[in-house]
C-alpha cells in the first residue's frame, strides 16, 4: 500500500530524518525520487565496536525478515546510519573521522541539525519566567550496568546536590523513557523527578528558569544543549568513562568533562548565567540558519 502510494504521488524529493526505521526503508525501496537524509541526532559520531555493529546488523536483518514475511513490503536493506545506497544527499552536522557513508553527496552544516530543528517547535509552547536557578540532570538508562553500578550513580547524584546547593535552587532529574531508575532514590538524593512527555531538549529550553545548567553521563541531549549556549558538563569521568572514547571530538567541543568533584563545583560556579529564554532564543536563531541552509540545498 505505502509503496503504491509513493509511486502514485511520485514526489521529486523525499526528506528522511532516519534511514534505520522500517517506514523510511520502505520509502527508500522506491527509486523514482531523490532522497535527502537529514541527520537526526548524534548517532553518526558515536564510536561502536565491530561486535556491536555485527549484533545490530543481525537484529535488523532478523526484523526485516519477519516484517517482509508478514506484510510483503519491499524494504531497502539497512547497512548502517548514512550508508544507504539510495540516498542522494546526506545533510550532516559535522565532518567526522568516523564517517564511512556510501552517500555520493554530503552537505556539512557545522552545527547540530537536531537542536536546530527544535527551534521551530519552541514557539508552540507557552512558558512563564521563573526566578530560580536550576540544574538539570538528563538520564539515559545506564544505571545498574557493569559500567555504572546503582550505588555509585546515586551516591554521585546526592553529592552533586549537596555540593551545589548554594548555587542552584532547583535540582531537576529528567528520566529517559527507557530508563529503569528508582524514583524514590532520585528524590532521596535531593532531585525532583520531572516527566513531561517531551524530549529533554524541549523541556530544558521551555523551562523558564533564570539560570540553567545541564549535566548527564553521556546523553546526546546534553551534547545538543551545549550548542545553544547552555553550560553543560558530563559526569562520565567521575564513573570511569572517557567520553572521547564514545564520541568523535567534533561533538564534544562545548562540553565540559570534569575529572573530579572539585572540578565539577568549579565548572558550575564559574559558568556564566544563561537563562532558558536566552537559550531558546539561540535555538530559534539556529533554526533560522537551518531553514536558510535547507532552502539553499533544495534550490541547488
Amino acid at each position: 500500500m505505502l509503496n503504491r502510494e509513493v509511486r502514485t504521488f511520485n514526489p521529486e524529493f523525499v526528506v528522511i530524518y532516519s534511514d534505520e526505521h522500517i517506514l523510511s526503508r520502505i520509502v527508500l525501496a522506491d527509486k523514482n525520487s531523490k532522497y535527502i537524509l537529514i541527520e537526526d541526532g548524534m548517532v553518526a559520531y558515536k564510536k561502536t565496536s565491530l561486535m556491536s555493529r555485527l549484533r545490530r546488523k543481525l537484529r535488523e536483518n532478523t526484523r526485516d525478515f519477519f516484517w517482509k514475511t508478514a506484510t510483503g513490503f519491499k524494504i531497502s536493506p539497512w547497512e548502517g546510519y548514512g550508508r544507504t545506497d539510495f540516498v542522494d544527499l546526506f545533510v550532516k552536522s559535522f565532518n567526522s573521522n568516523l564517517d564511512n557513508s556510501k552517500v555520493r553527496k554530503v552537505k556539512v552544516l557545522g552545527y547540530p541539525c537536531f537542536i536546530a530543528s527544535l527551534g521551530f517547535r519552541i514557539t508552540d509552547f507557552q512558558f512563564r519566567s521563573k526566578s530560580e536557578r536550576a540544574l538539570f540532570f538528563i538520564g539515559q538508562g545506564l544505571q545498574g550496568t557493569n559500567s555504572y553500578p546503582d550505588h555509585e550513580f546515586y551516591s554521585l547524584l546526592a553529592k552533586l546536590r549537596d555540593g551545589l546547593s548554594g548555587h542552584f535552587e532547583r535540582f531537576i532529574y529528567l528520566p529517559h523513557p527507557m530508563e529503569k531508575g528508582n524514583s524514590k532514590r532520585i528524590t532521596d538524593c535531593g532531585f525532583s523527578e520531572v516527566v513531561t512527555g517531551r524530549i529533554a531538549e524541549l523541556t530544558v529550553l521551555t523551562s523558564g528558569y533564570s539560570s540553567i545548567q545541564v549535566c548527564s553521563l553521556s546523553s546526546t541531549a546534553l551534547i545538543n544543549l551545549s550548542f545553544v549556549g547552555i553550560p553543560s558538563f558530563s559526569l562520565a569521568s567521575m564513573l570511569g568513562t572517557d567520553l572521547s572514547l564514545l564520541f568523535g571530538e567534533e561533538v564534544l567541543v562545548n562540553l565540559k568533562c570534569p575529572k573530579s568533584f572539585t572540578d565539577i563545583v568549579e565548572v558550575a560556579e564559574n559558568s556564566p548565567p544563561v537563562s532558558a529564554t536566552a537559550a531558546s532564543g539561540e535555538a530559534r536563531a539556529l533554526a533560522e540558519t537551518f531553514h536558510s541552509d535547507l532552502r539553499t540545498i533544495f534550490d541547488s
